[in-house]
């Protein structure tokens, strides 16, 4: 998934709203679609309520742990 992707996902809430990355439609910004990295999904809720964890999980390059 390329940055601006990244940027864009809503999986990250409630701990961080969607933002865009680099400009919206002339993107200055190089590495937009450039650089690629995996989202993997959390082995545990994530979020602010109870029985959620507010924790980062290591998981690898490729979402293999």
């Amino acid at each position: 998934m390329s940055m601006r992707n990244m940027a864009a996902a809503k999986n990250a809430l409630p701990i961080s709203p969607p933002t865009t990355y680099g400009d919206d439609s002339f993107s200055s910004t190089w590495d937009a679609d450039r650089i690629f990295g995996c989202v993997c999904d959390s082995g545990w809720a994530v979020g602010t309520a109870s029985g959620e964890l507010q924790a980062t999980e290591y998981f690898g390059a490729d979402c293999s742990k």
